[in-house]
């Protein structure tokens, strides 16, 4: 079995647990040309998607938070220099290490399933400077821009700091969002106090309080469209025009989320793939070979 790239575990990981098949089309011009399958169309290691997928169920059925946590990682991944692992190289000054990649987790689950499968290039580089991901308080005009242009979520956490602006200073006004319905903002409040102690931790809450086992599920849609939101920027998908249709059908049918969101994280998953001799591919994700 020839050793297997980094980056392509991410996508074998993040799919094992959606459930669907994806296809490698409609992805950004700036990708390299992606093949399904590629692994069985070369004869390297036919298997290696069962291989992966039984590892991620042993891991998902004593932990179902692996899940936001794998599609976390991909997102940090993709989004900033293009899919190519950079997120897992260790060092001071590297991607992992940036302020708002806080909280990432995930990272000693690809170390095990790497001994079990052992070709996609890794990147050489991982530098902090790169990482520019949105704030979760920009306009839906410019998350619906900038994540076009690119590659959702409907599950994970969050910290305190990320929403505190809409339970007590929302623009400046010294009161909470007022589009927030009234339960929502009573149970956020109690889990994001007002003012924390000197060296208390910044809270950790659920994106969709209603799915406290990270299921893939629908609900988080149903709870934009009743003002439950936890982020403001995805609340907000509620009054745009095209974005309001599509939370609309997301909350109607998990048949066609689980569609979009495969085709989405495959879109994304194309995003400067390294091929040919680019990159390398590593022996252990956490450093580059010598």
């Amino acid at each position: 079995m020839k050793r297997q790239g980094c980056v392509f575990l991410f996508f074998v990981l993040i799919f094992a647990f959606i459930g669907v098949e994806v296809t490698a089309t409609g992805l950004p011009p700036e990708s390299a040309p992606l093949i399904r399958q590629y692994y069985k169309v070369h004869n390297t290691c036919a298997n290696v998607e069962r291989f992966v997928r039984f590892q991620v169920k042993s891991f998902w059925d004593k932990d179902r938070t692996i899940t936001p946590k794998l599609v976390k990682l991909l997102y940090a991944d993709c989004m900033v220099n293009g899919c190519d692992a950079s997120i897992l190289l260790n060092g001071n000054n590297t991607e992992k290490a940036s302020p708002k990649n806080r909280g990432l987790a995930g990272f000693a689950f690809i170390d095990i399933v790497k001994r079990v499968v052992e070709s996609r290039r890794d990147g050489l580089k991982s530098e902090a400077s790169w990482v520019d991901l949105p704030s979760p308080s920009i306009s839906w005009e410019s998350a619906l821009a900038y994540f076009t242009s690119k590659g959702g979520h409907m599950m994970g956490r969050t910290r305190c700091s990320n929403v505190h602006d809409r339970l007590y200073n929302f623009k400046n006004t010294g009161k909470p969002d007022p589009s927030m319905e009234s339960t929502t903002l009573s149970y956020l409040q109690q889990q994001c106090p007002k003012k924390v102690r000197l060296g208390q931790p910044n809270p950790l809450i659920n994106l969709n309080p209603e799915n406290p086992t990270h299921n893939f599920t629908n609900s988080y849609y149903k709870r934009v469209l009743a003002n439950k939101a936890v982020l403001g920027v995805d609340q907000q998908l509620r009054y745009g025009g095209d974005t309001y249709e599509l939370t609309d059908q997301f909350a109607d049918s998990l048949g066609d989320l689980k569609g979009e969101f495969a085709f989405s994280m495959s879109r994304m998953g194309g995003l400067k793939v390294l091929t040919g001799t680019k990159g390398q591919i590593r022996r252990d994700c956490r450093v580059v070979n010598k």
